[in-house]
């Protein structure tokens, strides 16, 4: 039990800490969101919300409607999922997402979930039906290069997380967007350099005076944009 508080409130620490600096500087989803939508005030649905992502979305982005989906309570954590005006309890492997409007929403947020299912090209054709023509879908998930990272707390390489089942390539994913009616206005490797000048040298400090000595691991915390952990695709609908 011992054993378990500890990892329970390092955990907890290093979530604090991740959850300060998102607030303080913008997650790198909503500077590539803000680039290409086009309204003000959005219609957003977020595929795999909680871990604050409603109270975080609506600090950085202007929001009329924020709506969410997501298997179950992240971490059986559901303060985190205060401020969402619509909560689909789906799970995506079995599902059409009928329940769903169509033609709704500006902006579809679909961050790292596609690896977690079998089906993630489907749902994302899926999808992209929910959109309004102008509306866009901004998908991210682990780069494939994640299966030569090394091990690391949080995960860097790719089967650190035992729920991940599929690495995504730009040949499955572009092509599902153009049969749906979307132009492909980004795909690339996540970066933010405010995050690379700011979080990453505190990171890099973390793991060489603390985690490697002491822990003998590594940790990703603020090592993603550094290291092009993710991967995104950001579709518009005509």
């Amino acid at each position: 039990m011992g054993d378990f508080c500890r990892r329970y409130l390092k955990d907890f620490r290093m979530n604090k800490i991740a959850l300060y600096f998102k607030k303080v500087i913008s997650p790198p989803r909503f500077v590539y969101i803000k680039r290409f939508a086009i309204k003000s005030e959005l219609n957003v649905l977020d595929v795999g919300c909680g871990s604050n992502s409603s109270e975080l979305s609506r600090l950085w982005l202007k929001i009329k409607q924020y709506d969410g989906i997501d298997k179950e309570h992240w971490n059986g954590d559901s303060d985190s999922y205060t401020g969402i005006d619509n909560l689909f309890n789906i799970d995506l492997e079995f599902t059409g997402l009928l329940e769903i409007e169509d033609d709704f929403y500006d902006v579809i947020i679909l961050s790292h979930v596609i690896e977690h299912i079998s089906n993630g090209l489907d749902i994302i054709s899926i999808l992209t039906k929910k959109m309004k023509p102008g509306g866009i879908i901004y998908i991210e998930t682990p780069s494939c290069r994640t299966i030569n990272f090394p091990s690391a707390v949080g995960f860097l390489n790719f089967y650190d997380d035992k729920t991940h089942k599929k690495t995504y390539f730009d040949s499955e994913i572009i092509p599902i967007l153009q049969m749906n009616a979307c132009i492909v206005r980004f795909f690339g490797y996540r970066r933010s350099l405010i995050r690379m000048l700011l979080i990453s040298p505190i990171a890099i400090l973390l793991n060489l005076f603390y985690f490697i000595p002491f822990k003998k691991t590594l940790c990703s915390w603020g090592l993603w944009d550094l290291l092009g952990v993710s991967r995104v695709w950001i579709g518009q609908k005509r």
